[in-house]
């Protein structure tokens, strides 16, 4: 076929064929272009206010601590009688007699029975008991008695004349956790029991 070009041995019209083809440079992006977007920052955490946020405090349980000491109960009934029978044999007074015999045997019927239940909760506002509720402007101090096989109290001291100490079972709460929330509105300080509450709490009154 005489038609048929052969694409090999064709000549190149290019007269630089011997030099080598340098390819064309191309063209560098500005600096501005490459850069890149950056992810949008996370939000600031909140200012610390100083004060732990916990949740309210609520449980049931009894009115107050009810393990009394049987030793100490029978032995202040005795007494109670003796001193019933002292009056009856020396001062011939019946009415002072029946008196002592009836606060021996009250002293005995009380310690047996079990408190009532309330429902008790410590928030950031104040600490209720059942009804009845107290501000934390309202409370002097605090003190929290625990023993792990013994009392477990929280002692309110109030500003009150006529109501000065407030003792509330815990039961079972963990005593950190209120600690926690009351110190940051009410002094800590330690109540001493008189003489008094010494003397309710082994006749579980």
């Amino acid at each position: 076929m005489q038609n048929t070009i052969n694409l090999r041995n064709k000549p190149s019209k290019n007269k630089e064929q011997g030099r080598p083809i340098i390819p064309p440079k191309l063209p560098v992006p500005d600096r501005e272009e490459k850069k890149q977007v950056e992810a949008p920052k996370p939000p600031a955490p909140p200012k610390n206010t100083g004060r732990a946020l916990l949740d309210d405090i609520s449980w049931s349980g009894p009115m107050h601590s009810h393990e009394p000491d049987m030793k100490f109960v029978i032995g202040s009934s005795l007494v109670m009688g003796a001193i019933a029978v002292l009056f009856l044999l020396f001062q011939r007074s019946v009415v002072t007699t029946i008196f002592f015999a009836l606060l021996g045997l009250m002293l005995f019927a009380q310690s047996r029975k079990r408190p009532e239940e309330g429902r008790f909760e410590v928030s950031l506002a104040g600490i209720k008991v059942n009804n009845e509720f107290h501000l934390m402007k309202d409370v002097k101090s605090f003190w929290l008695e625990y023993q792990p096989n013994g009392i477990k109290e929280l002692s309110l001291q109030l500003k009150k004349w006529y109501s000065p100490y407030l003792k509330i079972p815990i039961g079972e709460q963990n005593p950190l956790h209120i600690r926690t929330l009351l110190v940051q509105f009410i002094p800590e300080e330690e109540h001493e029991d008189t003489v008094i509450e010494i003397v309710q709490r082994k006749l579980g009154l």
